[in-house]
Formats: C-alpha cells, sequence, structure tokens
C-alpha cells in the first residue's frame, strides 16, 4: 500500500497521469501512517488488530475517489451558474463531460485495494505463527530419527 502511493492512481487528457499523492490533502499521508501501522501491529504480534488499519485505509480510499467525482461536479456546476448567458457554455460543459467520461484508473489502484485485502486476509487467518526450519537439528528430530531406526 505504501508503493501504490507514488504509483499512477487516474490518468486525465490534457492533465496526464496523477499518482495517489496527488488527488488530495492528506490521502497519502493517511495510506501511509495506516501502512506503518499494520507493519508495525504485525511485528508486534497483534495480528488481529491490522484489520483496523486496512478499514481505516478503504475509508480514507473510497472519501478521495467520491472527493475526485466531487469535484468534476462542483466544476460542472460552477460552469452552469457562471456562465448563464455565456454562448460558450455549452460547448465548456460538452468538454467537461468528455473530460469526466475519459478518466481512466491506473494500475495504482489496483496496489491499494489488493493492499488492503491483503492486509485483511492476514488479519483473519488462524494461524499466527511461521515455522522457519533451520538447519540445526532439535532434540525432537533427533529422538524422532533415532525412533525410526
Amino acid at each position: 500500500m505504501i508503493a501504490a502511493v507514488f504509483s499512477p492512481f487516474i490518468k486525465a487528457p490534457f492533465i496526464g497521469t496523477i499518482t495517489y499523492s496527488r488527488v488530495g490533502k492528506y490521502y497519502d499521508e493517511a495510506i501511509i501512517v495506516c501502512g506503518v501501522l499494520a507493519i508495525l501491529l504485525a511485528l508486534i504480534g497483534l495480528y488481529r488488530w491490522v484489520i483496523v488499519s486496512a478499514c481505516g485505509s478503504l475509508c480514507v480510499i473510497i472519501v478521495s475517489l467520491y472527493n475526485v467525482y466531487f469535484r468534476i461536479q462542483k466544476l460542472h456546476s460552477a460552469i452552469e451558474e457562471r456562465l448563464y448567458s455565456n454562448p460558450y457554455k455549452d460547448v465548456l460543459i460538452s468538454f467537461l463531460n468528455s473530460v469526466q467520461q475519459s478518466i481512466t484508473f491506473q494500475w495504482g489502484i489496483i496496489l491499494l485495494f489488493l493492499g488492503i485485502v491483503l492486509l485483511i486476509f492476514s488479519a483473519l487467518m488462524k494461524q499466527r505463527y511461521i515455522v522457519i526450519p533451520t538447519g540445526k537439528k532439535s532434540k525432537k528430530a533427533t529422538q524422532t530419527n533415532q525412533a525410526i531406526e
């Protein structure tokens, strides 16, 4: 999720590619804080609390997407109000509609949602311990091998 903040998020005509860090105020910082919080919770061993970080990230992303579309609607209504009697009003509105329809999401949003899904799955997993085999034989392994022989 932390890396996804700096990846391409939205592509709009005449604007280009926009990263998530340029979408709005403090959205990127909130995602980075949630990602660091998830890492710290996992390192401490509070795996079930990682879901709080995942839900917080999901809420921030939903609010930021709503804010992007709200800005476009706000610009649309401002053109309607301020250019009421202007003959070029219809041209601007049709241009804004075409820009709104041609906005596409880039691969950064997939990384953000994939990070959230992975955090949720990791919080809901039953197994809490990861077994890492070592090259050294333990007493149990030695006893088991001797019993087999």
